[in-house]
């Protein structure tokens, strides 16, 4: 693979557009009073030496340096007027903020390339527009709010344009004013106003309330074509509709804050030797960003992972990529790389796995990311134990499916009989008549109860009895062989204890035959498609399938219903439902209409596949945006009551008094 392009440059980056092309006019205000009218001739006709040289820096100023990737030109510009100039002598707007630190006087020897803006104070006023770039990549029309910076940032252009150079990339000016004189320094400020620019939504992590205000404000509408119903699922697999879930999780960690920007570093080629404590996340989204566009991603839809907000930074463990280790990290392959996207995207679990709390590990968060990786989190993707990761899916139905077998058991199975019946036993024969009978010291009690519990280590055919050892074989004899006369008082006891353990065992057999019948039903199930409902029975039972249904959750103490419960009153429009809401819906649906969504779900996962595509979505969302119809159905059909009013006693007696 060829060596990737280190983003530090604008003339190497091939994203950054020129934007010293056109030509404006400069055009000064002189409405302000005649004494600034005054002193400006008198400057012009006298300039001082702070004035010759702020005015030298600001010709020759070189590029300011290393501004955050979220101030990336990602495309043109529109023309919004000339540039015009505006002499204020008042306070700067309360939403700019003064320059950070490391600025001087004009008349001091620090060098112009030193000065830099803190990236932090910009700030996204609105969300002007949306578009899908080429690949599928979302970018919003940011409007920016107004900042402050030294007047010797500003570069004039030969044409009179006015730019600011911002992480080697030219941002364009759409007017600016003066401001007040900095007070410690005593350098003149200026309040620019910039333009409009496009961003992805990646860049735009501190500003998602803005892009779901935008989104809630824009929903597209699309037919009941089948051509809108496969664009609009198409749509939904690009973008995935994060406006409409909250940034925070009881379970998850929060978003992380922005690390300090001298900690970017560049990756120059895919596999790499991450540094402790680097942030890569800039460089990495403008490598991918230009796959992406150039169609030479080697994940397809990978543009599904640029649409989405980002919620930890590229930074890696340093225990694990320690220099002594010589340790690197290859994105060149599919795995390695969808593991980087899905890490800065994803759910940062509080509650690692078991492998990232007992392994070294590449992260040193835990962080899933929907259906990627089966559920497994990036830790153990990169060090190939998906499978082994308590997040996976397989690891966690196989789980709860030991989990619903083990309480069935305890439901089916009663030992209390069975050690009654031991008791019993052990009083009729455990004697010393035992051992002189022939019974070779053991009595019949435990070679029975040895012989059932072997039985039960064994899978039970239908209609077929468990072998048991012959009674008569184990004293010595054959069954037909004369036995000694004992008192009838004794044989009239063993009769009636012989007929108990039979009793014992016939009801211990259709237990076990019982159990194992359902097991064996159930481990078919499972090898079938996952969407055979035959685990309930009948297609108008309540669906109780471990996959396909969901199992009500608890009601809470002092509560009528659980939580997350939905009324049959009522209705949800497409992608109102969360996917707490969906799974109760299905835990009240009927085995015939669970059914039917999971075709629909599977027919999705098809026709993704079919496609080269991969569902960046859950079953849930799924069924949330496009068959609200459906679960409106079963809402009205199968969701209970709302709970009526407290009782009101009414007296209806006749009583004077």
């Amino acid at each position: 693979m060829a060596e990737l392009s280190p983003w530090r440059s604008q003339a190497r980056h091939p994203l950054i557009p020129q934007l010293r092309q056109r030509e404006v006019d400069v055009q000064l205000e002189l409405d302000v009073t005649k004494d600034v009218i005054e002193r400006r001739v008198d400057r012009a006709a006298c300039p001082s030496p702070d004035d010759e040289a702020a005015a030298g820096t600001a010709a020759k100023a070189p590029p300011v340096p290393r501004f955050t990737a979220v101030n990336a030109q990602a495309g043109p510009a529109p023309r919004l007027g000339p540039v015009t100039e505006k002499v204020l002598m008042s306070e700067p707007d309360s939403r700019g903020s003064a320059s950070p630190s490391r600025t001087a006087s004009p008349s001091s020897t620090v060098p112009a390339q030193h000065r830099d803006v803190d990236d932090r104070e910009w700030e996204v006023c609105q969300i002007v527009d949306k578009q899908f770039t080429h690949g599928g990549v979302v970018r919003y029309l940011v409007r920016w709010a107004a900042t402050t910076h030294p007047a010797a940032v500003l570069r004039h252009g030969e044409g009179g344009d006015v730019t600011v150079v911002v992480d080697g990339q030219d941002f364009a000016v759409c007017q600016y004013s003066t401001g007040a004189a900095d007070e410690a320094t005593g350098e003149q400020q200026r309040i620019v106003e910039w333009k409009t620019t496009w961003h992805n939504t990646w860049e735009l992590a501190d500003a998602i309330r803005l892009v779901r205000k935008y989104e809630q404000a824009h929903e597209p509408v699309y037919g009941s074509s089948d051509k809108e119903l496969k664009q609009s699922r198409k749509d939904l697999v690009l973008q995935h509709p994060h406006w409409n879930w909250p940034m925070t999780f009881k379970s998850h960690h929060d978003q992380e804050h922005r690390p300090d920007p001298a900690k970017r570093r560049d990756i120059l080629k895919p596999d790499f030797v991450p540094e402790p404590g680097a942030d890569y996340t800039a460089s990495f989204w403008a490598w991918q960003t230009d796959e992406i566009v150039s169609g030479q991603c080697q994940i397809p839809s990978a543009a599904r992972f640029l649409n989405r907000p980002l919620r930890q930074y590229l930074q890696f463990n340093g225990d694990y990529f320690a220099e002594e280790l010589h340790r690197t990290y290859n994105a060149g392959t599919t795995g390695k790389l969808t593991a980087l996207y899905a890490h800065m995207v994803g759910l940062a679990h509080r509650v690692k796995c078991t492998n990232c709390q007992n392994l070294e590990v590449p992260f040193s968060k835990c962080v899933t990311l929907s259906t990627s990786f089966s559920g497994a989190c990036t830790c153990c993707q990169y060090l190939n134990k998906g499978q082994e990761c308590t997040y996976h899916h397989h690891y966690r139905e196989f789980y709860e499916e030991q989990i619903r077998k083990d309480l069935k058991r305890e439901r089916e199975w009663d030992p209390t009989q069975l050690e009654q019946h031991a008791n019993i036993e052990d009083d009729g024969y455990n004697s010393s008549d035992s051992e002189d009978s022939g019974y070779g010291g053991s009595s019949p009690a435990r070679h029975d109860a040895a012989a059932i519990d072997a039985d039960s280590r064994q899978r039970i055919d239908k209609g077929k009895a468990p072998a048991r050892d012959n009674p008569a074989a184990s004293r010595g004899g054959s069954a037909g062989d004369d036995q000694p006369s004992q008192d009838p008082a004794m044989n009239n006891s063993q009769e009636s204890a012989g007929s108990v353990l039979d009793q014992a065992r016939r009801e211990r057999r259709n237990k076990k035959r019982k159990i194992m019948k359902t097991e064996a039903q159930n481990d078919s199930l499972s090898s079938e498609a996952s969407w055979h409902p035959g685990s309930c029975g009948r297609s108008w039972q309540i669906c109780r399938h471990p996959t396909i249904g969901h199992v009500r959750p608890p009601i809470e103490d002092g509560s009528l219903h659980p939580p997350n419960v939905v009324f049959n009153n009522q209705r949800f429009s497409a992608g109102e439902a969360t996917d707490e809401q969906v799974r109760y819906i299905i835990s009240c649906s009927t085995c015939q209409n669970t059914t039917k969504l999971e075709k629909a779900w599977q027919d999705a996962l098809e026709e993704a596949r079919t496609d080269g595509e991969v569902l960046d979505i859950g079953k849930e969302t799924y069924l949330s945006h496009l068959f609200a119809d459906w679960l409106n159905e079963i809402v009205k059909m199968a969701c209970p009551t709302p709970s009526l009013p407290p009782r009101v006693d009414i007296d209806l007696t006749l009583d004077d008094d």
